[in-house]
């Protein structure tokens, strides 16, 4: 797992980390640390291993308000508990909730406010099987991600973590925006030519079996 610091010193990091390290340590858990100090954030990335894959998991997350920790701890432990017996997740808090430092009238998510930490799952790449990797999304999608989802009704993912077989990815990736959204897409794509699976607007068309796409409708162009 890598993670950048800026704007502090190597013995700033470990002096931060130690804690963590010491209670991994007394759990008896194996694994390797080492940090190291960059000029520029250029000369670090440089110096990291271009053999490294985007990632090595099939993903999706769930952002996990703190109301949930608050109001239902037991509940949120038992799905938490039900996903790590059968692969593997990983947590990261947020600070979120201070006073907008930007235009309070952004694109995102408004339920980032609410959140403590964004909860990630993954289920391992199969490198020689296509047919073992839609199997393992499949099991996000349908029954590891459904543990959270459903102790966050209306709720929320990180987009770069996200499942992109999100079934309600209109409301869960971006919230109450999503109108205001497609209408900024009317305005300056009105052809429709840019497309992503779980982008403002892809419901307007149908991916086929080959991967071709195929217009749905254009009624949403004239505001029909």
């Amino acid at each position: 797992m890598l993670a950048y610091a800026p704007e502090l010193h190597r013995d700033e990091v470990d002096e931060l980390l130690q804690p963590t390290l010491k209670k991994m340590d007394e759990l008896g858990l194996e694994y390797q640390y080492s940090s190291s100090e960059y000029p520029t954030f250029l000369s670090a990335y440089t110096s990291l291993t271009s053999s490294w894959n985007v990632s090595d998991y099939n993903i999706g997350g769930r952002l996990i308000p703190r109301s949930l920790v608050s109001n239902n701890l037991n509940g949120l432990v038992e799905a938490i508990r039900y996903i790590t017996t059968q692969t593997l997740m990983s947590g990261v808090t947020f600070n979120v909730k201070n006073a907008v430092s930007s235009a309070a009238d952004v694109a995102v998510n408004p339920y980032f406010r609410e959140t403590l930490f964004s909860a990630t799952v993954g289920t391992p790449i199969n490198y020689n099987s296509s047919a073992a990797n839609q199997v393992a999304q499949d099991k996000l999608t349908y029954d590891l991600l459904p543990a959270l989802e459903k102790l966050t009704p209306n709720g929320g993912v990180y987009l770069n973590e996200a499942d992109f077989q999100q079934p309600d990815f209109k409301s869960t990736f971006y919230g109450n925006h999503y109108d205001r959204l497609l209408s900024v897409k009317r305005r300056y794509d009105p052809e429709d030519v840019f497309y992503a699976k779980t982008a403002v607007g892809s419901d307007f068309w149908k991916q086929d079996a080959d991967g071709r796409l195929c217009k749905v409708s254009r009624s949403w162009i004239r505001g029909d």
